[in-house]
């Protein structure tokens, strides 16, 4: 009777039992595993098809073809922009010789011959010619006057004076002091 039990055999199918449910746990879980994967493509799948995904990307692609010729026209217009900020700022920096310039030529009588004119931050320098000396003097007065109103110079200064006896000309020169 002992010889009908075999120990051997045993240990055999218990193991291929045991390998047989790891199998088929595997199988179970790889089957669950193609389930939940074909699930989620499906639903993928009908989610891209029914959402408007697709209809916005063609619209988008669409827009940025039509907007592509205007990008250069705005990265030129960004350039201009930019050109007219610095300039601006230039502009305020600079000072400004308007009123200077209006005065001094408003002090100028018609008779009077500007031969130079220099002007600066601080000061107007010019030198003049005249055949009449009371044309130099109405001169002076107007820009006596407008230093004694002190809104454009603050002093003026008498640097020569010399007569051309051959032309019969008066030349003076006579720097402002700018305030």
């Amino acid at each position: 009777m002992n010889e009908s039990i075999n120990f051997l055999r045993n240990r055999q199918t218990g193991q291929v039992l045991r390998e047989k449910k790891r199998v088929s746990i595997l199988r179970r879980i790889s089957i669950v595993f193609l389930l939940l994967v074909s699930f989620f493509s499906l639903l993928v799948f009908f989610l891209t098809t029914r959402s408007s995904l697709p209809t916005l990307r063609k619209e988008e692609s669409a827009l940025l073809s039509n907007l592509s010729p205007f990008q250069t026209k705005a990265g030129k217009l960004l350039f201009v922009e930019s050109q007219i900020k610095d300039i601006s700022g230039i502009v305020e920096k600079k000072s400004s010789f308007d009123k200077t310039i209006d005065t001094v030529t408003q002090a100028v009588p018609q008779n009077v011959l500007v031969k130079s004119f220099s002007i600066d931050k601080k000061n107007v320098v010019m030198t003049v010619s005249s055949s009449s000396l009371l044309a130099i003097d109405t001169m002076f007065n107007r820009l006596a006057d407008a230093v004694g109103k002190k809104n454009v110079f603050s002093k003026i200064t008498l640097d020569s004076f010399a007569i051309d006896t051959k032309s019969a000309y008066y030349i003076v020169s006579l720097s402002l002091d700018i305030l």
